[in-house]
């Protein structure tokens, strides 16, 4: 990962070993050196003391190992095992205003709202605009909390999941409450008892909220087992489907809201049972029989209150979960533009010495990996026993990764507004792929060998990306279009 010299310092992140980047380490020549996460440096350089100052060759090249930052850092958007480096920024990388390869990383004064830093960022971009009217690639700069940003694509699962963790604790709640109320009431000579020997009525309800407290306490211990477990079992999964998922872990803050709920759920389910009991007349407890005598009125109102909270909340879950069911279901058999069935698929992560983006065109390094390794790869794979068709792409089809998501600027037509231009995902494929993942053309062709680098450049577009460049036109005439433009 490629950084100013500046991010460190905005994240509040010091290196354990060695030094920072310094605003000279951008600057051309001087970017050759690397700082190293604590997993890459315990994992690859087995924890070296020594290894600052060292030169190490990375993807053939040497670097300097200038610094070793401290466990758990995690940067924007990163993952646990990052090798550093810093930005190459030359003057012609700086005036260049069609680079959009960088993330932006803020720290807010104090006080300073993220709405108020993204109206002043936004008077800036205005005023950048109007200085530079042919540039119309500037968007709305919007300013998103951090913690926010690693969860707002699931952020709406997660809500979800709180409320549903909810409602079953309000059920167990309500449901430990009623067990309390049918104890109490079998308790009632006892606590007569206690009230004729003089025991306050804050005694008792202190008693029975004790009681609770400990009931509550035991079972959020048992909780916290079961926790520790599955997070260990599930740690795997969690690794690829949730950003950072791999890293979730019991820290102090977990058993400290454990603490908390457990003492909420104590007075939850215990205080109702509490004081019913404290305002249990001692001549009534005393009374012979009054074990058979059953439950009062008023234990019986709050006793069906319970079970009527009860069902309520379960009938909300279940509902839900019946409604989230056949969305996945709906999912499943939706139609996704392509056959999944008997596909296989893979990951390739191929050294490239450094980002493509800043190499030299006329690099020796910088070959033609289609011709020297897709194609040959291609070759071989597609003789494999079992194999119909064998195909690459920058991205596959559902999962986000390194598409470039740009606005469109069609030949002809005066240069659109902001917030109404066509933007489309640009990605890179073979021809197999197409034919391996069962994708049909609605009009025009497939690629061929012909489509090379020195060729005209061939595109194929999706029926949306028609739809919103050229609406009220058939597939086919914007097909001709595209040709033509």
């Amino acid at each position: 990962m490629m950084i100013s010299a500046s991010l460190l310092q905005v994240l509040g992140v010091h290196p354990a070993m060695g030094r920072e980047f310094t605003t000279e380490d951008n600057t051309p020549g001087h970017t050759q050196i690397l700082i190293l996460s604590d997993s890459v440096w315990r994992k690859f350089y087995h924890a070296d003391p020594a290894i600052v100052g060292r030169s190490v060759p990375i993807n053939g090249d040497p670097y300097t190992i200038v610094g070793v930052l401290p466990p758990g850092v995690f940067f924007p958007m990163g993952t646990a095992e990052e090798i550093i480096s810093p930005l190459n920024l030359d003057a012609k990388d700086l005036q260049d205003r069609n680079s959009g390869v960088l993330q932006a990383v803020g720290l807010l004064r104090p006080g300073v709202i993220p709405a108020a830093a993204e109206q002043e960022l936004n008077a800036i971009r205005e005023q950048l605009e109007h200085q530079h009217s042919d540039d119309n690639r500037a968007a709305t700069i919007t300013v998103v909390d951090y913690h926010k940003s690693l969860t707002q694509h699931s952020r709406g699962a997660i809500i979800a999941l709180d409320w549903a963790v909810l409602a079953v604790w309000l059920i167990a709640c309500a449901n430990v409450a009623g067990l309390m109320l049918t104890r109490m009431n079998r308790r009632r000579r006892e606590i007569a008892i206690r009230a004729a020997l003089g025991a306050p009525r804050g005694r008792i309800t202190q008693q029975f909220l004790t009681e609770s407290l400990l009931l509550a306490l035991a079972g959020s211990a048992a909780g916290l087992g079961i926790a520790a477990i599955a997070l260990r079992l599930l740690s795997r999964y969690l690794a690829d489907s949730v950003l950072y998922g791999g890293d979730i872990h019991i820290n102090a803050g977990v058993l400290g809201f454990l603490l908390a709920a457990s003492c909420l759920s104590a007075v939850a389910f215990g205080l109702a049972p509490a004081w019913h009991a404290s305002t249990v007349p001692a001549q009534e407890g005393l009374r012979e029989g009054s074990l058979a005598a059953g439950i009062s009125r008023r234990q019986a109102f709050w006793r069906d209150g319970l079970v009527v909270c009860e069902i309520t909340l379960t009938l909300a879950l279940l509902i839900a979960a019946g409604l989230m069911m056949r969305t996945l279901l709906s999912l499943r058999n939706a139609d996704l533009g392509f056959s999944p069935d008997n596909v296989v698929t893979g990951s390739l992560h191929v050294p490239t010495h450094g980002a493509w983006w800043t190499l030299n065109e006329k690099d020796a390094r910088r070959k033609n990996l289609v011709q020297n390794f897709y194609d040959p790869l291609a070759e071989k794979l597609s003789h494999m026993p079992g194999v119909s068709a064998v195909g690459f792409s920058t991205v596959r089809p559902l999962l986000p990764a390194w598409s470039f998501d740009d606005a469109l600027k069609i030949r002809n037509r005066p240069p659109a507004r902001h917030g109404e231009e066509v933007h489309a995902a640009t990605r890179a494929s073979t021809n197999g792929f197409f034919q391996a993942m069962g994708i049909r053309l609605l009009a025009g062709r497939m690629f061929s060998d012909q489509d090379t680098a020195t060729s005209p450049i061939a595109i194929l577009v999706n029926q949306e990306l028609v739809r919103q460049a050229f609406p009220g036109q058939p597939v086919h005439a914007a097909v001709h279009r595209v040709e033509h433009h």
